[in-house]
């Protein structure tokens, strides 16, 4: 059986890298608060909620295309961001991830929503059973 070496240090650097990375996104919440419902996190493991009918009839994973060269993001249930990067990520990097998912609210949404037809709505059918409000 092997033994699990955890260092103390590797754990106060998650808690405070993802604190760092909360506070980014609670900035961009109130920067677009039509758009983010709720941010959500413990230590690197992080998301961002979005507002479905604010959004429409752009996705969490329409979003995460256009992160993709910058921000490694994982969309769930169409209205969700998953972002967990890496321990051996630096503050300068948080900093840009953050500015990366603000530059795509700012710019590139406004042109995907205009781009895609309005009569798409939100998919149901990948919504899971727990998940419907």
């Amino acid at each position: 059986m092997h033994k699990l070496s955890l260092d103390i240090s590797q754990f106060y650097r998650s808690a405070q890298l993802g604190q760092e990375l909360r506070h980014h996104l609670l900035k961009i919440q109130q920067q677009y608060p039509n758009y983010i419902r709720e941010v959500q996190g413990r230590g690197l493991f992080n998301a961002v909620e979005l507002n479905s009918k604010n959004l429409c009839p752009i996705s969490a994973y329409d979003i995460c295309l256009q992160l993709k060269e910058r921000v490694l993001a994982k969309p769930t249930h169409d209205t969700i961001i998953r972002l967990t990067p890496p321990l051996s990520i630096s503050l300068d990097e948080l900093q840009e991830a953050s500015k990366a998912l603000s530059d795509v609210l700012e710019h590139d949404l406004p042109k995907m929503q205009k781009a895609k037809p309005e009569h798409v709505s939100p998919t149901s059918s990948n919504i899971c059973d727990r998940c419907i409000e």
